[in-house]
């Protein structure tokens, strides 16, 4: 999708907006464009939409984020998963919101969420918040192997989170 999106910046360049953009026609600027389609293509502005596989995803250029869903849909934003972030840097990486996120609620962890997260740590992804009190938090890494943070001050272990934090 980061491919097609240079390309379609290039073609704009080119023909002075993206009006008559295609598929082909992007794969002039670069042969790695595959499974997208383009669904709009104006003089200002176009979305392009993944064909497969995996989840469907679309970006209205230019400028806006990547979105799940198909255009014309207003999805969550997406960020890609990075092939470097192991289970144990998804955690560190939460853990670090999860401090920010404490001190912004007077020292509670209550009402904490994925979402509530990411509005620290915009890219944080690949974790699930499983319980969050008062005092004391759980999140665990979304996919096998399952390593899980039972905090505050814990250290990761293998597996998913306690049912409840009595467990």
């Amino acid at each position: 999708m980061r491919n097609t999106i240079a390309a379609a910046e290039a073609y704009a360049a080119d023909h002075n907006g993206y009006a008559g953009m295609t598929v082909a026609k992007l794969r002039r600027y670069d042969k790695s464009v595959r499974r997208i389609a383009v669904r709009r293509a104006t003089k200002r502005g176009y979305c392009i939409q993944s064909t497969s596989p995996g989840p469907v995803v679309h970006y209205d250029g230019p400028g806006g984020p990547m979105r799940k869903g198909r255009c014309g849909v207003r999805g969550a934003v997406y960020v890609a998963p990075s092939p470097t972030d192991t289970p144990l840097r998804l955690l560190m990486k939460a853990e670090l919101a999860i401090d920010m996120y404490h001190y912004n609620h007077d020292g509670s962890y209550l009402g904490m969420t994925l979402e509530e997260l990411q509005k620290i740590n915009y890219g944080l992804r690949g974790v699930t918040v499983k319980w969050a009190t008062r005092d004391s938090y759980c999140v665990e890494t979304d996919t096998p192997p399952r390593y899980h943070l039972r905090g505050p001050g814990g250290w990761p272990a293998q597996g998913s989170c306690p049912t409840s934090p009595l467990g």
